[in-house]
């Protein structure tokens, strides 16, 4: 967790996450469990989710736009094959961001 010590509010991240533990990481980024804030959901407060953030050497702002359109682009995939009642083998992408 290191190396995303700037952006980490002791277990916070952009004040929607609450972070509960590191899963994992490789030269991508890190993967956490994490709590994250639901809002508009009756009864939901939190969902936990698995958080990726990624290094800024795989992510930078020169190549940011053409990662969140792929990951959005996955997630229409995704979207359409669950609205046809088809097995889906894609995890659900609940939030992009910058932080």
């Amino acid at each position: 967790m290191a190396i995303y010590s700037d952006i980490f509010d002791r277990t916070s991240v952009g004040g929607r996450y609450k972070v509960l533990r590191r899963l994992g990481g490789g030269a991508f980024g890190e993967v956490f469990l994490a709590d994250q804030e639901v809002a508009g959901v009756p009864g939901v407060k939190f969902r936990k989710v698995a958080l990726k953030l990624f290094t800024a050497e795989y992510v930078n702002a020169a190549n940011a736009g053409e990662v969140f359109a792929e990951a959005i682009f996955l997630e229409g995939l995704a979207h359409e094959a669950r609205t046809r009642g088809e097995p889906v083998h894609l995890v659900a992408i609940y939030d992009i961001g910058v932080l």
